[in-house]
């Protein structure tokens, strides 16, 4: 087992009735809260009305901000942090999933600076404060309501990036799953595949060496195999939903231990910014041609995977037990069936790779530009 850090901050508040203590969490950060929240489904299943009657309660004022569509804009990013600044905002509250706390964690980084947004995540700046961040989840994937990493887009320069700070580790979630209860059956799809992904990409790190941590990989990845599934055909099911929603936490907070193989998620967030396909939906393209791409060199780790996660006899079989699992959720697995048209190889693996990303991955094997373009051209071949 490697030298690690761990600390968990952010105080999970999980199961029913966990919103109804949103005012009390809020209070000792201010009276006055931005509410960034995504689409109107928060404001059609009452939601949204339900947390501002909680904070009135509190005598706690707010201003709303939504807009925050799926890959965050860093556009939409740099207007919260005017409104913060010229309103005088305490803290922000994330109503959603992933895209609205990731642009929420940006907005408390530009409220403090008179740096641009766009400028602070891609040359990777220190950052000197940032307003507080609570968060109450409805859409559960990211785990960025307990991480300190986020994500923004560009899309005027069709750019991607991530960006860690600690200062912008939300201080409270708040984990109801009653709440996800009317995602579509597509978004609960790309939800389960984000979650499997962060312990995938974790398992399939060679420095960590550990039996303890593999086996906690392979435990979330088995869950969401078997539970996204019948949340299918029980969407209102509620131990089903916090399974999941408990899921997506655990595998993405450093629980599952540090590091992490984490090539397919830049190879993926090329095709988001590309070709607008959300996280979940480009990492379901992407990991079957990175397995193909890596098992040749790595046979053993892949028989594991095979008989540990899909009770499969070899890595080909977990291959092709997965590309099945992706579809049944019905997903694309390879370019064709994500409706990639005509991709120009050479140039996604020169997006995937630039600047300060000259490689990707490390844990089992760097990925180069030459790397990153076999592995597009194999997601752009039939893989199943």
């Amino acid at each position: 087992m490697i030298n690690f850090e761990f600390s968990m901050s952010t105080q999970i508040i999980f199961g029913r009735g966990a919103q109804l203590k949103v005012g009390q969490l809020v209070n000792p950060y201010g009276k006055k809260v931005l509410l960034h929240y995504g689409s109107d489904r928060i404001e059609k299943n009452g939601v949204l009305e339900q947390l501002i009657s909680i904070l009135k309660g509190q005598g706690i004022k707010y201003r709303k901000f939504g807009g925050v569509k799926s890959n965050p804009d860093v556009e939409l990013a740099q207007q919260g942090a005017k409104i913060c600044k010229e309103e005088k905002i305490d803290m922000i509250l994330a109503i959603g999933g992933g895209s609205v706390i990731d642009s929420a964690k940006a907005i408390a980084v530009g409220s403090c600076t008179e740096q641009l947004i766009w400028d602070i995540y891609k040359n990777s700046l220190k950052v000197q404060e940032a307003l507080p961040i609570g968060a109450v989840v409805t859409i559960p994937a990211s785990a960025s309501e307990s991480n300190a990493m986020s994500v923004l887009s560009n899309y005027g320069t069709h750019e991607k990036k991530a960006f860690y700070c600690r200062k912008t580790l939300p201080k409270f979630a708040v984990l109801n799953p009653e709440y996800t209860v009317s995602l579509s059956a597509y978004n609960t799809a790309v939800t389960a595949i984000d979650i499997f992904s962060h312990a995938f990409e974790r398992y399939f790190d060679l420095r960590r060496d550990s039996f303890l941590w593999d086996s906690m990989c392979e435990s979330v990845m088995k869950a969401v195999i078997q539970i996204a599934p019948e949340i299918m055909k029980k969407p209102q099911d509620y131990e089903l939903r916090s399974e999941m929603m408990w899921a997506a936490s655990v595998a993405h907070n450093n629980m599952l231990g540090p590091g992490g193989d984490f090539a397919s998620h830049g190879l993926a967030h090329v095709l988001t910014a590309e070709y607008g396909l959300p996280h979940g939906a480009a990492l379901a393209v992407i990991m079957p041609a990175w397995c193909r791409y890596i098992i040749g060199r790595h046979e053993k780790k892949f028989q594991t995977f095979g008989r540990n996660v899909w009770n499969v006899d070899s890595g080909e079989k977990a291959i092709q037990a997965f590309i099945q699992f992706i579809q049944k959720l019905g997903l694309a697995s390879d370019f064709k069936l994500a409706g990639i048209k005509n991709a120009d190889i050479n140039r996604l693996a020169s997006l995937a790779c630039e600047g300060d990303a000259l490689t990707l991955g490390g844990g089992i094997e760097e990925i180069d530009k030459r790397a990153a373009a076999e592995i597009y051209k194999i997601a752009n071949e039939t893989v199943a």
